[in-house]
């Protein structure tokens, strides 16, 4: 029978995370969410630095882009490496998963304003909706094949190695940047 106390008062009867059947699903979609969106932005960025020739400005903008990728690797990791349990308090929980969120809104926060500037900025006017359109729809199409890939590495290797590979892809997708 599992413990009525509040949660953190007692190990007995506590359930992990993700054996919550409702979380499990809300954080395979995430991960799938996040693997996806770092697919479409490398494949991206690919074209930018292959196709277009940047101007100083396009390259501070790139290079924001490439602090936020960088830092977007950080939460992802954290959660891959700290050991997180049912013994773990709820208190030393809220703090790292905090920690963690924190940093991912910061990172996206960086990313996210350069990166849809620099697409307006490199592509003419007469062609941003089918731009922003072709990326959506390649962002959408790798959700999928990202949930997928999410719900098979979580059953295979668990929580921990999945945020870990999370957290590689989202190095790649940095790395890109550089190269």
């Amino acid at each position: 029978m599992r413990n009525a106390g509040p949660p953190g008062s007692s190990g007995e009867g506590r359930t992990e995370v993700l054996r919550i059947p409702a979380f499990r699903l809300f954080w395979t979609a995430t991960t799938i969410r996040g693997f996806g969106s770092a697919i479409a932005n490398v494949a991206f960025q690919v074209l930018i630095v292959t196709v277009v020739a940047a101007t100083p400005a396009q390259i501070g903008i790139l290079n924001a882009i490439l602090v936020g990728r960088s830092l977007t690797v950080v939460p992802w990791l954290l959660l891959a490496v700290v050991p997180l349990s049912s013994a773990t308090t709820i208190t030393v929980l809220l703090v790292i998963v905090s920690i963690a969120q924190f940093l991912f809104g910061l990172a996206m926060g960086i990313e996210d304003a350069n990166d849809i500037s620099y697409r307006q900025a490199i592509a003419p006017d007469a062609i941003q909706g089918r731009m922003n359109a072709t990326i959506r729809t390649t962002n959408r199409i790798v959700f999928f094949f990202g949930a997928l890939g999410a719900g098979v590495l979580a059953t295979w290797l668990g929580y921990a190695a999945s945020l870990g590979v999370a957290a590689a892809v989202f190095a790649v997708a940095a790395l890109v940047i550089v190269f």
